[in-house]
């Protein structure tokens, strides 16, 4: 499982996607040399946003050679309506069936981890993802995995 203590080198990414503003929004960054995902989520999503977390998450994840590793800071998101909620459980979904290494979510709000954990486990993936309310730090390096 991923370890979110110290790291000895920082990753290099080579893609990263903002979307929404900073009041309500989402960070993609893709390592594609590590075959890593990480997504920083924050506020209260429309539609548009929701709809988008869905899509780019899982595309980027796609595109990643597997197994992958998959970390959400959801520290600053709170608590989605169903849209919010529907997006993320595509997500969590996705993999069931995709092939990963790891897969940590992190929320400090602990409505927003309680809703989380409801749409883990209605999604299946509560044995897939680990949850922390630790603030995560960038990706350690390949060696602390």
């Amino acid at each position: 499982m991923l370890s979110l203590s110290s790291r000895k080198m920082p990753l290099q990414p080579t893609d990263t996607k903002n979307v929404g503003n900073s009041d309500d929004g989402f960070r993609l960054t893709v390592y594609r040399n590590e075959s890593a995902v990480r997504v920083d989520c924050w506020g209260f999503w429309p539609q548009e946003v929701a709809e988008s977390f869905a899509q780019e998450t899982i595309s980027s994840c796609r595109s990643a050679i597997p197994p992958i590793h998959l970390l959400v800071d959801a520290s600053n998101l709170k608590p989605q309506s169903e849209e919010g909620q529907a997006a993320l459980r595509r997500v969590l979904r996705y993999l069931v069936t995709a092939e990963v290494a790891t897969a940590v979510v992190s929320a400090r709000n602990i409505l927003t981890r309680m809703q989380l954990n409801r749409i883990a486990n209605e999604s299946g993936v509560s044995s897939v993802v680990a949850f922390t309310d630790a603030a995560p730090i960038p990706w350690p390096s390949s060696s602390e995995r």
